[in-house]
């Protein structure tokens, strides 16, 4: 996974409001798709964010019944610490951003 890659995308906007067009940017989450693969055969394509992959698979697979509970149990707090970790840099990288502009 490469941590690095920027999450969000700014597009250029325009709101047409009380006969005036505003133009400006805003900040958008990215998207990317995600095929999830059960004994080597797809399974499953959903959308994700960029860098959660890990946390979004496991969740998928648990709730279609591909994952026991007890799984779960066992792997929870890595996975909660390794996701609390990818959210506080995916935060730090996105107001690093905000305060470049």
């Amino acid at each position: 996974m490469d941590r690095n890659r920027k999450i969000y995308q700014t597009y250029h906007l325009a709101r047409y409001e009380d006969s005036c067009v505003n133009r400006y940017m805003q900040d958008f989450v990215r998207e990317e798709p995600l095929l999830i693969r059960v004994e080597d055969r797809p399974y499953s394509v959903v959308m994700r964010t960029p860098g959660d992959e890990i946390a979004h698979a496991a969740g998928f697979c648990l709730s279609e019944g591909l994952l026991p509970v007890n799984w779960l149990r066992s792997k929870a707090t890595d996975l909660f610490e390794q996701y609390l970790e990818l959210l506080t840099e995916q935060a730090n990288q996105y107001f690093d951003s905000v305060l470049e502009e």
